[in-house]
């Protein structure tokens, strides 16, 4: 059975990549940890909890908890609730514990395969890399992305890691 999409964004689109703009983030600070996170719709929040846990979220704004050892995954902006990594059903790429980190939720391309095509094939761009792996570019980061954003700045992070 598929999830439901519902309060998805669908204006994700800017001028330089495909999927997604630029990340704003909350005032509202992480219950976990007291710091700014990045802001989330609650149809990307309640697609990505495991099963149990999709009834709890609401149509709400949530941030993202960017912090690499807090618990939090997304809090909800009005401070009435949270969601662990824990009940998240992907690993959030900046969480000690995330495993696989992905730089592309969308076409499952993670850092050890992004760290080979730069070290190994000389690519040196998101596009490249997800070129490389894949026939078809799968944009759907609205739905993947625990963030609800295009991937391509944490996967630009990445390749400058290994470019340095």
């Amino acid at each position: 059975m598929s999830k439901p999409m519902l309060d998805l964004p669908m204006d994700t689109k800017n001028h330089s990549c495909t999927c997604g703009g630029p990340a704003s983030h909350l005032e509202e600070k992480c219950p976990g940890c007291g710091q700014s996170g990045m802001r989330v719709k609650g149809g990307t929040v309640r697609y990505l909890l495991k099963g149990e846990h999709t009834k709890e979220a609401e149509s709400k704004i949530y941030g993202l908890c960017l912090s690499p050892d807090c618990k939090v995954a997304w809090y909800a902006q009005d401070g009435s609730h949270h969601f662990t990594t824990q009940q998240a059903s992907v690993p959030i790429w900046t969480k000690l514990d995330a495993d696989p980190v992905y730089a592309c939720y969308c076409n499952e391309i993670t850092r050890p395969m992004v760290e080979e095509a730069v070290r190994e094939h000389g690519l040196t761009s998101w596009e490249s890399i997800v070129d490389h792996y894949r026939d078809d570019n799968i944009c759907t980061c609205a739905l993947k992305n625990p963030s609800g954003k295009c991937c391509s700045e944490a996967f630009e992070e990445m390749i400058a890691e290994v470019v340095i």
